[in-house]
């Protein structure tokens, strides 16, 4: 493997948005817009202002909404414009059939996993930011992509950093990988200390600003354990050799150490606009980005920090459902865990004795799922079996 990156401007791409109104999806959509390629489609939720305002600024020709209530704004607000089609929620999946250069896949419910697989039949490059489509697709993720020669190129800041690293070298001279990790709005406690904890304290992050459940994953470390698991899948690496470090800095995002005992690292300020910026134009170096450089004087220091063994916990339990087969289980678990701590139902200490609870519990796993239906059944019977087997 050698590195293949251009310093030159990328040629225009057509490309569709899953999520655009997320915060990733916000800022794909500003950066493809700048870096002039046609946006073909867009998907959003509740936000219909936001869509709205996208489709008109990119004169888009497919809008997907998930909220029967949005959808029915926007198609009134289109009603007279017939060159903007508007998807209800049932039929999104048209939007994944649509040839784009690069589909952008940054929504993270269980309907993402369908919109996924059927894209890699249609898209030249998935950039994929939904690390539970991920872990719940797995090998078939990666078999689908092969057989219709499909890019994937990963848009979580680790993941790309992984994949730059990787790309200065070959995958038969590296040791180990390691992904670092802030550690959370709750790195600095001890495990003593969690049982008091309250939802409004579990959804402080010091870096990034994000959606509940994923800020209660990286107050778990449990996001973390779903990184590494993302990591061997998508590098086809052995998952005992794939690390985590607490960086508070989040300046350093991922480093590939070497057999020779060298080590490459890539590094560069919290912004998710540079890992976006590569996933569109790959192998291509963007003119466009606006990020500052970083200037290590005004650092002056950079802190890791291994992992306490509370922090610990979440990465011994994802690396246990890895090798069982049981990551669909893992992730369904883990969002009924979240969701029962942020309805009031357990404690922010109990999240790991739920998952534990849940995955003792369940006889399901991946092993013989080689189509997309299979591995939707199994999501939607593992989590309805999680709801009747669940005691608190």
């Amino acid at each position: 493997m050698t590195p293949n990156i251009k310093n030159t401007v990328s040629p225009s791409k057509t490309i569709s948005i899953f999520g655009s109104t997320g915060s990733v999806g916000k800022k794909t959509f500003n950066i493809a817009m700048n870096l002039g390629y046609k946006i073909s489609a867009i998907t959003c939720n509740k936000n219909h202002k936001l869509a709205i305002s996208q489709a008109e600024a990119a004169n888009v020709e497919y809008i997907g909404v998930a909220c029967p209530e949005s959808y029915k704004t926007i198609k009134d607000y289109f009603a007279n414009n017939k060159s903007v089609n508007v998807i209800p929620h049932d039929n999104i999946t048209e939007i994944s059939r649509i040839r784009t250069d690069i589909c952008c896949m940054s929504i993270i419910s269980p309907k993402s996993y369908l919109y996924t697989y059927e894209a890699l039949k249609y898209t030249k490059r998935l950039a994929i930011s939904s690390k539970e489509a991920i872990i719940t697709l797995g090998k078939l993720l990666i078999s689908e992509a092969q057989k219709y020669n499909t890019e994937i190129i990963p848009v979580d800041s680790e993941h790309s950093s992984l994949f730059q690293c990787l790309k200065c070298t070959n995958l038969d001279s590296v040791q180990n990988l390691t992904i670092t990790a802030s550690g959370g709005g709750l790195r600095n406690l001890d495990e003593k200390d969690l049982s008091t904890i309250t939802i409004s304290e579990a959804l402080q992050h010091p870096t990034w600003k994000m959606g509940k459940k994923i800020t209660i994953d990286c107050s778990t470390m449990m996001n973390k354990a779903i990184e590494i698991l993302e990591a061997a899948i998508l590098f086809d690496f052995n998952i005992d050799a794939i690390n985590t470090l607490i960086h508070p800095q989040s300046i350093i995002h991922a480093i590939v150490t070497l057999k020779n005992k060298g080590q490459i690292a890539s590094m560069y300020n919290p912004d998710m606009s540079i890992p976006i910026s590569y996933s569109l134009t790959y192998p291509y170096l963007s003119q466009q980005n606006t990020t500052k450089h970083l200037n290590l004087a005004d650092i002056s220091r950079l802190d890791f920090y291994d992992m306490k063994p509370w922090q610990k916990r979440s990465i011994d339990i994802a690396k246990e459902a890895y090798k069982n087969d049981k990551t669909i289980a893992l992730n369904s678990a883990n969002d009924y865990a979240v969701n029962a701590f942020l309805s009031g139902q357990i404690k922010f200490n109990d999240i790991w004795r739920v998952i534990e609870n849940l995955l003792s519990k369940c006889n399901h796993n991946n092993i013989s799922l080689e189509c997309i239906d299979s591995v939707i059944n199994e999501y939607n019977a593992i989590s309805k079996a999680f709801i009747y087997k669940y005691c608190s």
